[in-house]
Formats: structure tokens, C-alpha cells, sequence
């Protein structure tokens, strides 16, 4: 993260397929960004079964434009993936960069990390370098993360470390239910990291971009 708020991110995940249900629902992977100041770059993709490598060939992978937001002029593109030989026990591998190019609030930063909300999650690890001071809202109810924060200051650029791990497998959503619904955030896994630390803060920068 720099100090100006634009970022930069590596996303790396696999996936093991474990029933129908899931060999279906994961084959495709979907992100959206947005034209203007954002870009997502594709670095490696491959399906692994039975100790063999399938990679995604360019072909499978479809850059393209959705239709305009009635909210705004941005232009919002999808990349789609498909990946070959998807069955039940294959490992789907997914790593890819992610770029903001200019900030939408100028030297703010913020993002949130739940932890077996969407997906049975086994391992986690989050690393993040910040030239902006970041502050950090923790909710651990079952004790399952570790977290360390870390200053620099060597050679007199100002570094703000934080890094996450989850520590035990996790799994969150509620079964036969609507995926928003009986259980609150207070119960959920998450760290929420964000360079403000209030909201009124926060809404005088918003409301100032918005009105300009």
C-alpha cells in the first residue's frame, strides 16, 4: 500500500473439489474490476488431478465488458476462467495480481478478511506492507487467528507490517439458510484493516470527493 492509498495485491488460493456440488460451482471463476483504475493480471491457473497438471489455456480465459452502471460512467469488465478436468478430489490453483492504480479516496486504504464465511477454509495467510499507518478491528470469537503488527523505520521510509494466519480449519455458513441471514458479524471470523479510525472522518473525505 502507498502512502497515496494505491495498492498493489497477490492473490493466491487452491481448492480441492470435494463433491458434485462443489466440482460444479467451482469450475468457473469469476473477477470483476473496473477499466478506468483497476487491472487484474492472470499469473498462473491449473486444475491438478491425480498429480497432474492441467493449466488454463488462454483460451478458456474471457476479458470483457459488462454493461454500465446507471449509477456512474465507470466501465466494469469480467474476467471469466474455466478449468479443464475438474472432478470430485482435483485441486483448482489460482494466482493472480491485482493493481489499483489511483485510490477511489486519496491516501485511504481499507479492506476486510473473513475467514470460512464463504468457503471451508483450511489455512490462511495475509501479508501486508503499508506506507500508511493502518489501524485494525480484530473478531476472533473462536480464537482460530493469529495476528502480528510491525513498524519499520529503517532508511526513513515509514513500513507498517500486519500479517494474519489462521490456525485451525474454519467454516461459517449457515446451512438451508440465505447466505446473508441469522448470524450476525459478531460471530463470524474477520479482521477489518483500514488507514482511518472513525467514521466521521471517513464520511467528510467521502462526502468531499462526492460533491467534487
Amino acid at each position: 500500500v502507498n502512502s497515496d492509498g494505491m495498492f498493489e495485491q497477490i492473490e493466491e488460493s487452491t481448492t480441492e473439489i470435494l463433491n458434485e456440488i462443489s466440482r460444479d460451482s467451482a469450475s468457473h471463476k469469476t473477477l470483476r474490476y473496473t477499466n478506468d483504475n483497476e487491472e487484474i493480471e492472470i499469473l498462473e491457473a491449473k486444475t491438478i488431478y491425480k498429480g497432474k497438471e492441467y493449466p488454463v489455456d488462454k483460451s478458456l480465459i474471457e476479458d470483457k465488458s459488462l454493461a454500465s452502471s446507471h449509477l456512474g460512467f465507470d466501465q466494469k469488465r469480467q474476467i471469466l476462467l474455466a478449468f479443464p478436468r475438474v472432478e470430485v478430489g482435483s485441486v483448482l490453483y489460482l494466482k493472480y495480481k491485482y493493481i489499483q492504480k489511483t485510490p477511489n479516496l486519496e491516501n485511504f486504504f481499507s479492506d476486510v478478511f473473513y475467514f470460512g464465511r464463504f468457503d471451508l477454509n483450511e489455512k490462511a495467510h495475509i501479508k501486508i506492507n503499508s506506507k500508511l499507518p493502518l489501524h485494525i478491528l480484530v473478531n476472533d470469537p473462536k480464537k482460530l487467528l493469529k495476528v502480528n503488527e510491525s513498524v519499520d523505520k529503517s532508511g526513513g521510509t515509514y513500513v507498517y507490517g500486519l500479517t494474519i494466519d489462521l490456525l485451525k480449519p474454519n467454516y461459517e455458513r449457515t446451512i438451508n439458510e440465505p447466505g446473508y441471514s441469522i448470524v450476525g458479524e459478531k460471530n463470524y471470523t474477520w479482521v477489518l484493516v483500514s488507514s482511518m479510525d472513525n467514521w466521521q472522518e471517513f464520511a467528510a473525505k467521502q462526502s468531499d470527493a462526492y460533491d467534487k
